[in-house]
């Protein structure tokens, strides 16, 4: 297990008393649902982060992610899980991990460039 600061919510498990920690800490995400009538809350909507000149958005996954952190919540991912995410990038069982662990930068031996 590792925590992290964002991940996909495709196979996310949340508990109830964090959707209802999440409600009452976000009455304004708060709609209602016209052909129920039933109070809905876009607790997975898309937001945006940082300033003026700097904003940017922040998909439906990564803004729930925030919004649980921003309560005290913490954000965690099992490595072992061998589940599969297609997307712009496919991302196969537990093995994607190992793609994007912190490895020294390799070098052009002729130009000293990064690679």
């Amino acid at each position: 297990m590792a925590r992290v600061k964002r991940a996909g919510a495709a196979f996310m498990m949340v508990s109830r008393e964090a959707m209802l920690r999440l409600r009452q800490a976000y009455p304004s995400l708060a709609y209602v649902d016209p052909p129920s009538g039933q109070t809905h809350y876009g607790l997975f909507h898309t937001g945006f982060e940082g300033g003026d000149g700097d904003r940017r958005w922040v998909s439906e996954d990564f803004s729930f992610c925030d919004r649980w952190r921003a309560v005290g919540g913490e954000v965690w991912v099992d490595l072992t899980t061998g589940l599969n995410h297609t997307g712009s990038f496919r991302f196969e069982g537990a093995h994607w991990v190992l793609r994007f662990q912190e490895k020294p930068p390799q070098r052009d031996k002729a130009t000293d460039k990064e690679l």
